[in-house]
């Protein structure tokens, strides 16, 4: 995929193939969507990614109202969440890394700042990554912390479905997926006591990149609400 074409619904098709193709997600798992200009194409529901179509996509407002095709994706509502805190995101991509799962499922916490960095690369891409605890796909509670925590971070892993990536583009959400898969695998097979990237190189990457993450109190109720402290480890 090349990164200086604007991308639409082949594109889309394209990045949800290599999704499936990666084993970064499953038989008819996962979801996808791409926006252009006032609105956005998103898969189906029950589509399955590796075999999807321009023409099986579905078309809606940032609204939710469906233009073309239907339906669409149950996490339709979680999508456009994203799409109305993140103004410049054009790409959000829902797969389901069996990887990342597994993480999730071992360590169950709702917390702020869930991935250790096992390598640099990992952690400019994605940076910090928040973790959810299970909450059912398509419903309200999920949409709005989605929606909530969109607002500070691109990439939200969600306990036990999988994880949420928004990018300017196609190849930036995939890129993300596809770190916070990698670094997952290797905490996994590393085990407990892994070495990883200290709080002081963290921040160096994060002053070279001029970003900068939101106080943990501003979350205090959000995480609370699920019985877990935003700073837990």
């Amino acid at each position: 995929m090349s990164n200086d074409r604007r991308d639409g619904p082949e594109e889309l098709c394209e990045t949800c193939h290599l999704l499936y193709t990666t084993g970064l997600t499953h038989a008819a798992g996962g979801n996808a969507s791409v926006r252009v200009g006032d609105a956005a194409y998103i898969t189906a529901t029950g589509t399955a990614l590796g075999r999807v179509r321009p023409e099986d996509l579905v078309r809606v407002r940032l609204d939710g109202t469906v233009l073309e095709g239907g339906p669409p994706s149950k996490e339709l509502d979680l999508h456009l969440a994203m799409y109305n805190v993140r103004p410049e995101a054009r790409a959000i991509l829902h797969p389901h890394p069996p990887h990342a799962i597994a993480l999730s499922a071992r360590y169950p916490q709702a917390r702020l700042n869930a991935l250790p960095a096992t390598n640099a690369g990992f952690y400019v891409r994605a940076g910090q990554v928040p973790q959810l605890p299970y909450l059912r796909s398509g419903s309200r509670e999920l949409r709005d912390a989605v929606g909530r925590l969109a607002q500070h971070f691109y990439a939200i892993l969600l306990g036990n479905p999988g994880l949420v990536c928004a990018g300017k583009s196609l190849l930036d959400a995939l890129n993300v997926c596809e770190e916070i898969e990698q670094n997952c695998r290797i905490l996994l097979l590393a085990g407990e006591g892994a070495c990883t990237l200290s709080v002081e190189e963290c921040a160096d990457i994060d002053r070279a990149r001029s970003r900068s993450w939101p106080d943990r109190q501003a979350y205090d109720e959000l995480f609370g609400s699920f019985g877990a402290r935003p700073d837990a480890a």
